[in-house]
């Protein structure tokens, strides 16, 4: 692991001990890899997210934010971000698969 991260780079600033960490996207997950290579203590922690809740829960979040808004201004902020959060989603349809970090790479 130590090898790795030292020759792929990834090093995440703070902390006492030297964390690396690495992200894989696909269409509708992201995959969140860090690294803790000490001495003899070698830790590994994989987080998986749903890009499709994520970006669910930030048009939610956003509606709740505008609690204080006249009605008229709700409706053309949420009609944006609708209209943002399907641009979106059809650049991931459209992004090729073969750009992913570690997608051929069997040594990941």
């Amino acid at each position: 692991m130590s090898r790795f991260c030292y020759s792929h780079g990834g090093a995440i600033e703070g902390g006492w001990r030297q964390n690396y960490g690495y992200v894989v996207e696909t269409e509708n997950y992201r995959y969140c890899l860090r690294c803790s290579p000490g001495q003899g203590d070698y830790h590994a922690y994989l987080t998986c997210f749903d890009r499709n809740i994520q970006r669910a829960n930030l048009v939610k979040k956003t509606i709740a934010a505008l609690g204080g808004c006249a009605d008229s201004q709700k409706k053309g902020v949420v009609e944006q971000l609708s209209s943002h959060r399907q641009q979106i989603q059809e650049k991931d349809t459209m992004k090729p698969k073969t750009n992913q970090i570690g997608r051929n790479k069997p040594e990941l």
